[in-house]
């Protein structure tokens, strides 16, 4: 299993943000966290990363216990996040900003890293010395996905990815995620768009109010009438 987590917990002061939440992450597959607005996804994920403390539980990646180990240590271990709302750096070029992205990595493996950035997402290679605030909504997401393979993860945690996309980029941005994964890589993906995450994924979990209620593969849960009637517009 490459990524394990048992009866973690995260509070926000008094707040309990998320409760007693066990997931597994089978090496080379899709996951889907899927639930409501507020259902505390987001908080799972950057405990999952690193950015916020866990208050209880456990999290494993590839056998080394991580609960306590630094944001940073995670991304040079491999497990990296791409955050919702992609917060690039709109002042600096986009190869800048990708650059950003090696700073666990080798010196003489990033002019690796680009070319193969560059040639997921063309674009960016088009686009390389601009400014990446002038990119659109799309691009930025590509650039903020680019960033994060940048530190060659073995584990990709994706935050709400469709936020603020036009469909067509949606679909083509979850193509990549499918192809990424085809190629070796593990994701963890967070979407408040539950049929869109389901679609891709091989397993998935439902939290409500900070709690996991359902799991299972992602295509049984597809069919699952409570879930249908709750997220997916049944």
């Amino acid at each position: 299993m490459l990524l394990q987590v048992d009866g973690l917990s995260c509070r926000y002061g008094r707040v309990s943000a998320v409760n007693d939440v066990s997931l597994a992450v089978r090496e080379g597959t899709i996951v889907a966290i899927v639930g409501s607005n507020g259902a505390g996804k987001t908080t799972l994920l950057r405990t999952l990363s690193g950015i916020h403390d866990a208050a209880a539980g456990c999290i494993v990646f590839a056998g080394s216990d991580i609960t306590r180990l630094a944001a940073a240590k995670r991304v040079a271990v491999g497990l990296v996040q791409v955050p919702e709302g992609r917060q690039i750096f709109g002042a600096l070029s986009v190869e800048e900003n990708l650059k950003l992205g090696a700073y666990t990595r080798p010196a003489n493996e990033i002019s690796a890293g680009l070319e193969q950035v560059f040639v997921l997402f063309p674009v960016l290679a088009e686009r390389r010395a601009g400014e990446a605030g002038a990119l659109s909504g799309g691009e930025q997401q590509m650039l903020a996905i680019g960033r994060a393979l940048m530190a060659q993860p073995r584990l990709l945690l994706l935050d709400e990815p469709s936020l603020g996309l036009a469909p067509m980029m949606v679909e083509f941005i979850l193509e990549k995620i499918v192809e990424l994964n085809r190629r070796g890589l593990s994701v963890v993906v967070v979407e408040q768009n539950a049929s869109l995450a389901l679609e891709i994924a091989h397993d998935a979990y439902v939290l409500e109010t900070g709690r996991v209620v359902k799991s299972g593969e992602a295509c049984a849960l597809l069919r699952d009438p409570a879930v249908v009637e709750a997220y997916l517009g049944g």
